[in-house]
């Protein structure tokens, strides 16, 4: 109960919101730019929402990590995934970066 609790927390205080939950986000928004100058250029699947993208990419990065640092899964699984991902977004186009 009292992690949930504390997990609560950056939600109900102001000063750990500030921290935790910027209202910015620039890591989701980079990725988002990077997938929208990529579907302008027909490297991407087509109907794409960027945003929506990045926002599953960067929180899954997030996620995964977690896991990798809990010893639940490997980084070389976690890249997998990433990839497994990445590549349905840019299928039909190429990925430069790997």
């Amino acid at each position: 109960m009292s992690y949930f609790i504390d997990s609560q927390a950056p939600s109900t205080d102001p000063e750990l919101a500030e921290v935790f939950l910027p209202a910015d986000q620039p890591l989701e928004r980079m990725t988002a730019e990077l997938i929208a100058a990529a579907q302008r250029d027909g490297r991407t699947a087509p109907g794409l929402d960027p945003w929506r993208e990045a926002d599953l990419l960067v929180s899954g990065a997030v996620g995964l990590g977690q896991d990798v640092l809990h010893r639940r899964r490997t980084l070389e699984d976690v890249r997998r995934t990433l990839d497994y991902h990445l590549d349905k977004i840019f299928a039909g186009g190429r990925r430069t970066l790997r």
